[in-house]
């Protein structure tokens, strides 16, 4: 492993980190608004399904440079426009289930 591995890992497990650090971020201000467990893994599901798709699209993406035909980066900018989809996405989704819970309480 060479100086640039190690740096790659430690900024990928420096935002794994901080990807936790704002999902207990945002679990603990589900808490404090009321939210109970089974409310508060329905929000991060959606949030690990994001992610999880994120890495279906960055593992697509892996050797894309490798003879190139045509323009070398548009795999990587279309990588790139689909990952910022997703997390728009996952952005509204989130902000969807939580209303839809609230919904269901007041309902209740």
């Amino acid at each position: 492993m060479n100086f640039k591995d190690n740096q790659n890992q430690s900024k990928t497990e420096q935002a794994m980190k901080e990807r936790l650090m704002l999902k207990a971020q945002l679990a603990m201000k589900l808490y404090k608004a009321g939210f109970d467990d089974g409310e508060v893994e329905q929000v991060l599901d959606v949030i690990q399904n994001a992610e999880d798709e994120v890495q279906v699209i960055k593992d697509s993406l892996v050797g894309t440079n490798i003879n190139p035909v045509g323009d070398p980066s548009q795999p990587l900018a279309d990588g790139a426009l689909k990952i910022r989809a997703r997390y728009e996405r996952m952005h509204k989704e989130i902000n969807e289930m939580i209303q839809e819970i609230i919904k269901n309480r007041q309902n209740k």
